[in-house]
């Protein structure tokens, strides 16, 4: 599992069930070469920071009800959702799940519920479009 971690930098770990009472394995319908770009992709970011300041533009946000782009994101630093949605866009997941294009979306800003969500309607979607298809075939 490659992950950023508070006080780390991104790492290679592995996977431990046993450090979360509640964990899910999302199935995004990737075929393997999209794994292995996944995998490939997420590589490329090992050795950056964790980004402080992100966390605190979410608390900041909260607090004071703040709307707009995350003025603290450091596109050197990276938190779990932050990482996750770049590697899926760089290897073109997100455009295959059918993530918005308006120009105003911002992926990175993303909270790591809000990318959870984000996939699962996302994933959702796709997989009853793609069961439609097989009906009207049939």
């Amino acid at each position: 599992m490659v992950r950023p971690q508070y006080a780390k930098r991104v790492s290679v770990d592995a996977f431990d069930p046993t450090e979360y009472n509640y964990y899910e394995i999302m199935d995004l319908g990737l075929t393997k070469e999209q794994r292995d770009r996944v995998v490939g992709s997420s590589l490329t970011q090992l050795g950056k920071r964790y980004d402080y300041g992100q966390i605190l533009w979410y608390v900041f946000k909260d607090i004071f009800h703040l709307k707009g782009k995350n003025r603290f994101n450091n596109p050197n630093n990276l938190i779990c959702s932050e990482l996750a949605y770049i590697v899926l866009e760089e290897t073109g997941v997100m455009k295959m799940l059918g993530e918005p294009r308006d120009g105003t979306f911002r992926g990175i800003d993303l909270t790591p519920n809000e990318l959870y969500d984000l996939l699962k309607y996302l994933s959702s979607n796709r997989k009853a479009k793609k069961s439609r298809d097989e009906k009207s075939i049939s």
